[in-house]
C-alpha cells in the first residue's frame, strides 16, 4: 500500500492530490493521511473536500502507525517487520523535482512532501481539470471579478508573503507589457518562489514576458 501525507494550504494539497492520482495510475492501493489537519492552525485546514468536493480514500490509524516512524515501542517495531513497513517512510528529497523510481517501486511507502513537478501531472491533467472545479458558483466580489476578466487578455500576479517586492515588481512587469521594453538585470530577483508572474494568454500564444 501507498500512503500520501496531505499538509499545507490548498495549493499544496492540490499538488499532493495530483501525486495521489499519479500513484493510483501505477498501484492498486493508494490512500491518504489527513490526520495532520486535526488542530492545524495554519491556512484553512483540509480544503479539497470543502472547495472541490474531492473525497479521498483515507488510511486508518493502524496503517499510519506502521508506516510512519514516530512510534518506537516494541510492539510497533515488531509489527513493522511483520508487515514489511520498516522502511516505508519516503520523504521528498528535493523539491520541484521528479523521482522516476516512484512509479516502479513496489514496496509499501508513506510519502511526505509536496511533489510539485509537471511529470507527476501531465498524464492526469484532464482528470485534474475536471476535479478542480468549485462546488458552488462564485458570488459577490469573486463573481464581479470573473465577469471583468472574462474575454480579456488577463494577467495574474501571485504575491506570497514578500510584500516589499509587490510594488517594484508589479510596476516592472506592467511596464514590460505596455511598452515592450526589455526587463533589467535586477528583475531576476522577482522570479523567486515567493513571487510568481503568470500571464494568461490564449492557447498557443507566446507570453510577452518570455
Amino acid at each position: 500500500m501507498k500512503i500520501v501525507k496531505f499538509l499545507g494550504g490548498l495549493g499544496n494539497q492540490m499538488f499532493q492530490y495530483a501525486f495521489y492520482l499519479f500513484l493510483k495510475q501505477h498501484f492498486k492501493q493508494v490512500k491518504a493521511d489527513i490526520t495532520g489537519f486535526a488542530g492545524y492552525s495554519l491556512h484553512n485546514g483540509f480544503e479539497l473536500e470543502d472547495v472541490f468536493g474531492i473525497r479521498l480514500q483515507q488510511a486508518g490509524p493502524f496503517a499510519i502507525r506502521l508506516y510512519t516512524p514516530e512510534r518506537r515501542d516494541w510492539a510497533t517495531r515488531k509489527l513493522r517487520r511483520l508487515y514489511g513497513t520498516k522502511n516505508a517512510w519516503y520523504p521528498e528529497e528535493k523539491e520541484f523535482t521528479y523521482d522516476p523510481l516512484i512509479a516502479v517501486d513496489k514496496h509499501p511507502r508513506y510519502y511526505w512532501g509536496y511533489w510539485q513537478h509537471y511529470d507527476y501531472i501531465k498524464d492526469i491533467e484532464p482528470q485534474l481539470r475536471k476535479n478542480f472545479q468549485f462546488r458552488e458558483r462564485l458570488k459577490g466580489e469573486n463573481s464581479k471579478l470573473l465577469n471583468e476578466v472574462s474575454g480579456l487578455e488577463t494577467v495574474s500576479l501571485h504575491v506570497r508573503r514578500v510584500i516589499t517586492w509587490v510594488i517594484p515588481c508589479w510596476e516592472l512587469f506592467a511596464n514590460r507589457i505596455t511598452t515592450g521594453k526589455p526587463l533589467p538585470a535586477w528583475s531576476r530577483s522577482c522570479r523567486t518562489p515567493s513571487l510568481s508572474f503568470s500571464p494568461m494568454t490564449s492557447p498557443g500564444a507566446k507570453s510577452p514576458c518570455h
